[in-house]
């Protein structure tokens, strides 16, 4: 077994002679051969102990156990006592979820503090199978199907190509000692449960059910890379940048098969979920104007793309007002303006960028406003004999919804003087009568 140990470990470059690797150890069967093994390699190594103090003594007795192999093994001991059961209470997950993160929390500390660059893990080929089927019967993708890797985010599995039986011949062959979970035997969990009673029945059914199932997670993970690699080649081609926000064309989408499928790719990074996701896919032919929301982006179904920004882009809901006096020089925020007033004698030739405003300095009422678009807002568009709805306009120059929500109005008594950006109000601008001129220029 120590042979392709090994060749297991070389083949997946898990580590070197000049790694030091943290091993977590339960004092179960599993992490005592793994301790045994990693004896007889160059490699330098500590034990972790999690005393979750779930099983009073038995729990206590675990970890003197893992002490004296420490000891045994004439190599570094840690250990760290934990209040699991307020952690469960505190969080509101299954005391087997709690036990799972803080563990993984403390091996990661541990291994920082200490100087171990990787930590080991004792999960095998049964464990494989067992999280084979949970995620089965939960529901989940193809990483879900491929189960563990033998390395992932500095986690290492040397053991995950021997079955219990493998692991149990090595420690009847070396005599090796090791501590019973009594929970182990309890049904209770589902995990239990399908080691007590489907993978025996399977191996029942098939008895090379061992060896034909790795051969399947192998199969599954080729199939999972040509996944992921199709999926990055369409979320290059598809998933594009612009501005603060990320834009999907849908139609472009739509064209893909199982684009649903895609969608929940793309949408994973952001933070969507898969029924979230599957909500999107529903909408994609519907009217614009759908948001939805994960804990850290806004999606917005617009007319032709999918818009996605980060939480911290949305504007507020609530209108902001900043009022301005006469003197106003510069104006930095929300938006940076600058004012300059001109004497008609002096006024140059009219820039007609729509990034600046030439007003009739005489038909402004001080202060002036400035303050969001909102919806009901009316204007005089410049050239226009009449009013029309300032959303009206915005559709018209095809903006999108969070540009719209960007949009900023200049007023004077309550009367859109200029919509920041876009257009002056006709009934504001600079005519032959005009002697006075406000240029304001949004940069």
């Amino acid at each position: 077994m120590f042979e392709r140990f090994r060749h297991f470990v070389n083949s997946h470059k898990l580590m070197t002679p000049r790694n030091r690797i943290l091993v977590a150890v339960s004092g179960g069967i599993d992490s005592v051969v793994l301790c045994h093994l990693f004896s007889r390699t160059r490699v330098h190594f500590a034990l972790a102990h999690c005393n979750f103090n779930l099983r009073g003594a038995e729990s206590d007795g675990d970890e003197l156990f893992v002490k004296n192999l420490a000891q045994e093994l004439d190599v570094p001991f840690f250990v760290k006592h934990f209040d699991t059961l307020e952690v469960v209470d505190r969080e509101g997950i299954s005391v087997q979820m709690a036990a799972r993160d803080i563990r993984y929390e403390w091996f990661r500390q541990l291994a920082h503090e200490e100087g171990y660059d990787k930590i080991a893990i004792a999960h095998n080929l049964n464990d494989q199978m067992e999280t084979f089927f949970i995620n089965l019967f939960r529901g989940t993708g193809i990483s879900g199907l491929r189960a563990m890797l033998p390395e992932t985010d500095g986690i290492i599995r040397p053991l995950l190509s021997f079955s219990r039986d493998d692991i149990e011949e090595y420690a009847k062959e070396n005599g090796l000692a090791h501590r019973e979970d009594s929970s182990n035997a309890s049904d209770k969990y589902l995990r239990n449960r399908i080691r007590h009673h489907l993978i025996p029945l399977l191996k029942e059914l098939q008895p090379s059910f061992n060896p034909i199932f790795h051969e399947n997670l192998s199969r599954i993970t080729d199939v999972e890379t040509i996944y992921h690699k199709q999926i990055e080649r369409q979320r290059d081609l598809l998933v594009k940048k612009y501005d603060n926000c990320d834009l999907i064309h849908i139609h472009e989408l739509m064209n893909l098969e199982a684009h649903n499928t895609y969608l929940y790719e793309f949408l994973k990074p952001y933070g969507f979920n898969e029924s979230t996701s599957g909500q999107i896919t529903s909408v994609l032919n519907d009217i614009p104007g759908k948001v939805f929301y994960s804990p850290t982006h806004r999606l917005i179904k617009d007319r032709d793309v999918l818009i996605i920004e980060p939480l911290s882009n949305v504007p507020s809901t609530i209108p902001e007002e900043i009022f301005l006096d006469p003197d106003v020089v510069n104006l930095t925020t929300p938006i940076s303006l600058t004012f300059t007033k001109i004497e008609r004698k002096e006024l140059p030739i009219i820039d007609p960028s729509s990034h600046i405003a030439w007003l009739d300095q005489k038909l402004l009422k001080f202060p002036l406003c400035l303050r969001r678009y909102k919806i009901g807002d009316r204007f005089r568009p410049l050239g226009m004999t009449g009013t029309r709805k300032l959303s009206d306009f915005l559709t018209n120059l095809k903006l999108s919804i969070p540009d719209k929500e960007k949009v900023w109005v200049l007023t004077s008594n309550d009367e859109i003087v200029w919509v920041v950006g876009y257009r002056i109000d006709d009934r504001f601008k600079v005519t032959p009568q005009t002697q006075e001129i406000l240029k304001i220029l949004r940069y």
